[in-house]
């Protein structure tokens, strides 16, 4: 079950780093992402590793074992991803650079190009202009309109998706220029602004970081590195899954070997209760003539109360009133009654914390969601998970770790006391807070209690990234419930509540 709730929790760890990666704009933090995802697929290789060489079901050990091919291949091409990435946010610097690249060539365009070619245009108004001068103004002109063409291209160029239409946009460009740099008379006074022009635009135009180029290769890494995270992630969520699913089988099937023991112990019980009804059925049929009528009194209430004792009723008092074969038996009568008590707790109680545990809890969600669906009254869950309890494993040891279990379940207990309220361990760090005729709202100040109960505890907790004591997430989900709803159904809201609080911890999140 704990290898389960690791495998989980590196899981979502996995996919925090991965968000970090898509939306961090810092290359050295991205490079730390990108190391510390290889850590937790290292993590969860070895995990799932020893999970496959334990006794698990047929369809999660295929599941897992797909999934460590696909892991070794992650690991494998690390190096490749690592370069991509980079060369992906060096594109992506590339072409913001070009927004400004554009804007000067606009500016240059604006300023210089029109301004001059006006200048050229106003004197043939004035005098009379020779053939030559004519045929200036109209270069001019005629360049100014390719240069505003030109940027037109640039720009659109600098924010499309399509690399189809980057292509087509490419070799109108080369014509463009083409026909630009080619044109013109050496002598034209304009062709010195020209040539100024050109050269400016001769560096977004051509060569290895072209625009074109460029773009390219924000489309085309873009593409790669999407489909990478998301395969990644795809494997990261179907790992979660396949865990919570081997937890709950796990825990099913503990669940059935305390029943099968429960019924050993039933057993055990009616073939010594049977005994002892035949041995006092003996002993009454040779003896009743010497027994005493208080004797006879006393056996009647053993008998009574071993047959109490074998439905299952805890709640009979056994007192030993003489040194004699009756007291001896009244004595073993009690015996029998501390082993009835200890069966049946172990079946409903979490045995580190004495929390109800998670069978308990799935039976009493489902109970409770029927019942209030017919009284038509809210029913509101909590699932806590204890921040970074991992990390405090690691740090301070597993018997500091129980100890710590130990104390929140003591706090949680403390703070929800109220008629109606029931809570359990459902995983190694899970607890979940059933409230019955309660609405979110409510639930929500005792989770704020609960919080702060647990701050004034004082527990340390150097490891964790939000706190410098041990704090606590939560998901909460509350509604009235339809007839038709299930166990599924509430607890798979309240989990989605509380994957969101674990984003950023020491928070408490409210499913809608």
């Amino acid at each position: 079950m704990k290898k389960n709730s690791n495998l989980s929790v590196l899981s979502k760890d996995i996919l925090v780093n991965l968000e970090q990666i898509v939306s961090n704009q810092d290359d050295a933090m991205v490079i730390k992402n990108i190391d510390q995802i290889i850590i937790h697929w290292s993590k969860i290789e070895h995990l799932i590793i020893t999970i496959l060489n334990e006794t698990i079901p047929d369809k999660e050990r295929i599941s897992l074992q797909i999934k460590l091919n696909n892991i070794a291949l992650y690991k494998e091409f690390t190096p490749q991803f690592k370069r991509q990435i980079l060369l992906k946010r060096s594109a992506d610097k590339q072409s913001e650079k070009f927004v400004e690249t554009i804007k000067d060539l606009t500016t240059y365009s604006q300023k210089t190009l029109l301004t001059e070619m006006e200048r050229y245009a106003k004197k043939t108004v004035y005098k009379t202009v020779t053939k030559s001068e004519k045929s200036e103004v109209t270069y001019a002109y005629q360049f100014y309109k390719n240069s505003t063409k030109l940027i037109e291209i640039f720009d659109t160029v600098n924010n499309s998706r399509n690399i189809s239409e980057i292509n087509a946009l490419r070799v109108k460009a080369v014509s463009i220029f083409n026909q630009m740099a080619s044109s013109g008379k050496s002598q034209y006074k304009y062709k010195k602004f020209a040539n100024s022009w050109l050269a400016k635009v001769t560096a977004v135009y051509s060569g290895e970081n072209s625009i074109f180029k460029v773009r390219y290769d924000v489309l085309r890494l873009g593409g790669v590195l999407d489909s990478i995270v998301s395969q990644q992630s795809q494997t990261v969520s179907e790992i979660e899954t396949t865990s919570d699913n081997l937890s709950i089988k796990l825990q099913s099937i503990m669940e059935s070997k305390k029943q099968d023991t429960l019924n050993t112990v039933s057993n055990i019980n009616y073939v010594f209760l049977m005994l002892i009804i035949l041995s006092i059925s003996l002993s009454f049929v040779s003896i009743w003539i010497f027994v005493n009528k208080s004797l006879l009194i006393r056996l009647t209430k053993i008998r009574k109360k071993i047959l109490k004792l074998s439905q299952g009723d805890v709640e009979i008092q056994i007192e030993v009133h003489k040194n004699d074969e009756l007291g001896d038996m009244e004595d073993a009568l009690g015996e029998l009654k501390l082993y009835v008590e200890k069966a049946k707790k172990l079946s409903t109680r979490d045995s580190l914390t004495g929390l109800l545990n998670h069978g308990q809890f799935k039976q009493n969600l489902n109970a409770e969601i029927k019942r209030n669906a017919r009284q038509k009254i809210s029913l509101s869950l909590a699932i806590i998970d204890i921040d970074y309890f991992k990390e405090f494993n690691d740090s301070y040891g597993h018997p500091q770790g129980d100890k710590c279990l130990k104390q929140i379940s003591k706090l949680i207990k403390q703070t929800f006391k109220r008629t109606g309220d029931s809570c359990y361990r459902i995983g190694g760090e899970e607890f979940a807070i059933l409230m019955v005729n309660t609405d979110s709202d409510i639930q929500e100040l005792k989770l704020r209690e609960l919080q702060d109960e647990i701050l004034k505890a004082g527990l340390k907790h150097e490891k964790s990234k939000v706190s410098e004591l041990l704090t606590i997430s939560a998901g909460i989900y509350s509604s009235i419930p339809d007839e038709n709803d299930a166990f599924e159904d509430f607890y798979s809201k309240a989990d989605i509540a509380l994957y969101e609080a674990k984003k950023d911890r020491n928070t408490i999140v409210i499913q809608q």
